[in-house]
């Protein structure tokens, strides 16, 4: 899997002044010495952290009178890429919180889950081709693009039109098509072409993980399901899309498949390392007009550079659905972020995804993500069957 190329929008500087950025020589792309971010629309706050990659925030195009961009909307196919998270002050309804996220099993501990899994693919071992390349690090300068990254899932080498099945029990918690596309100065957009991803809940929970996500990537455009639709092991949701085809994102053909740690919602553990970071070295923008949850806000004011508060969080968690609320020691002001990002196309405009929904990251992401082939070897449908979970099909239905 190539990856997939966003865009920033409407980007202004952060209120400090702007200085000389340097730049990692194991990077490459734009180099940011910190979190800048910019206002979106009226209201709305953008925020990019440095080292994120694979996310995009869609906007409408900019007038003449829109606030002037930072040269990152010009950074070809986001080399380096950042992570573009919006503020959404106007989600102020008041709804209940979503419970946090169960925590990921520790290394090497047991697995007591009687969930079955199969693979999403017959002969899905033999077109890893090898070991697979779950986990492979790029070395820098050899992509211009993920160079210096680990490849979080697993490539599976298999003729368009094959197959796929939903690999447990689940819940489809996205399915929609990310276009890829080229713009006026022939700079080609790759995107994840036809995407799913469901939710699985473990029965009972491998310690303190409760829940895993399946995210199947560059499929045809025959999914069978969509968001919110239940889903059973071993039932077809699609299809490889065909070879450099528009429906699988114009890659050659395979489906890029991985597995993710916990619930769709969730506040990854890396963002959330990277948030704190930024606000004590830059700060983060205040939400204008928040008083208190389930309160409407004030007025719109008149457009102007975001509020910025320095220094210590004292939590990060899920606020109103799909945001993210910031708190922080010795202040009652707090910042919210949505961790939704959309696509950056003119033609098709995909529904948001969760932000850890990318091909792509450091060491840090690595760690949320599951080696797709040995989970599910060690998950057949019976312990018995644990022997046959290694075959071409897994250790699904007889």
């Amino acid at each position: 899997m190539k990856g997939c190329d966003w865009e920033f929008s409407r980007q202004i500087p952060a209120k400090t002044p702007a200085k000389k950025r340097r730049r990692d020589p194991g990077k490459r792309g734009p180099q940011y010495d910190s979190a800048v971010f910019g206002l979106a629309d009226e209201n709305e706050l953008q925020c990019l952290l440095p080292g994120r990659r694979e996310v995009i925030l869609s906007r409408p195009s900019p007038s003449a009178n829109d606030y002037p961009r930072r040269a990152a909307s010009a950074s070809r196919r986001l080399a380096a890429a950042l992570v573009a998270l919006a503020a959404l002050p106007a989600l102020f309804a008041a709804g209940e919180e979503p419970a946090k996220p169960a925590e990921p099993a520790k290394p090497g501990q047991s697995r007591k889950t009687e969930t079955a899994f199969s693979f999403p693919c017959d002969k899905y071992m033999s077109g890893l081709k090898g070991p697979g390349n779950f986990g492979l690090f790029i070395p820098r300068g050899a992509s211009a693009a993920f160079g210096g990254t680990y490849h979080l899932a697993e490539d599976v080498w298999l003729e368009g039109g094959t197959p796929v099945k939903c690999v447990a029990d689940g819940v489809v918690a996205y399915s929609d098509f990310s276009q890829t596309w080229t713009d006026e100065k022939g700079r080609k957009h790759w995107n994840l072409g036809n995407v799913m991803v469901i939710e699985h809940k473990l029965d009972p929970p491998e310690g303190a993980l409760e829940y895993v996500c399946s995210f199947y990537v560059h499929m045809g455009k025959d999914r069978k399901f969509k968001t919110g639709d239940q889903v059973a092991r071993d039932e077809v949701i699609g299809s490889i899309g065909a070879d450099k085809s528009e429906e699988n994102g114009g890659y050659p053909a395979h489906i890029h498949f991985g597995m993710h740690k916990g619930r769709y919602v969730q506040i990854p553990p890396s963002w959330e390392q990277e948030v704190r970071k930024a606000a004590e070295v830059k700060g983060l923008p205040v939400s204008p007009g928040i008083r208190s949850q389930g309160e409407k806000p004030d007025p719109p004011p008149a457009p102007a550079a975001p509020e910025f508060l320095k220094g210590e969080v004292a939590a990060v968690e899920l606020w109103q659905g799909t945001n993210a609320k910031v708190t922080f020691k010795n202040s009652e002001k707090y910042s919210i972020f949505s961790l939704l990002v959309g696509s950056s196309s003119p033609d098709y405009k995909s529904a948001p995804i969760m932000c850890w929904c990318c091909g792509y990251g450091d060491k840090a992401t690595l760690a949320e993500w599951i080696k797709p082939s040995e989970w599910i070897k060690g998950h057949p449908l019976k312990p018995e069957e644990g022997k046959d979970a290694g075959n071409e099909k897994g250790g699904g239905k007889k």
